[in-house]
């Protein structure tokens, strides 16, 4: 799913490691479980994964904050969600879970410093600063359960 939506991109821009979401996801995420019985939590906004999910982890020091892609009902979208410390999905937007979730689980002072320095949720639509992450290899934003 991702290498080829990856793979529609063009070559990376100077100065930029990845030339698209997909790119860096697929490199420094990896693929989360979804748990058979699914994990309540305080259900968010449609349309505001990043705000519900961001904050839900920095409600709750068990989850971890998560962000790539995932499987809506028909197509693979830029979305975040929490995982617990095995790597459960833990969905605060959709109603329903959704079928394949990809991403990267970020450190919580990096989730909680990016938020207080941009003044938006989303970690890797960062265009403020100029994509920031799309420009470095795979460092310490990373939590620490899954460096």
């Amino acid at each position: 799913m991702l290498r080829a939506i990856d793979s529609c991109s063009p070559p990376p821009q100077e100065g930029m490691r990845h030339s698209s979401f997909a790119g860096f996801v697929l490199e420094a995420g990896r693929a989360f479980k979804i748990p058979e019985k699914r994990i309540d939590c305080p259900r968010g906004i449609i349309k505001q994964c990043f705000a519900n999910a961001g904050r839900l982890a920095m409600s709750d020091p068990d989850l971890i904050y998560c962000e790539g892609f995932a499987l809506g009902r028909v197509i693979p979208v830029h979305h975040a969600w929490c995982v617990d410390i095995d790597g459960n999905v833990i969905e605060p937007t959709w109603r329903e879970v959704g079928g394949d979730y990809y991403g990267i689980p970020f450190d919580s002072d990096f989730l909680n410093d990016t938020v207080a320095r941009t003044g938006h949720w989303g970690l890797i639509d960062d265009w403020a600063s100029g994509f920031p992450l799309l420009k470095i290899d795979r460092p310490e934003f990373l939590h620490l359960s899954f460096r």
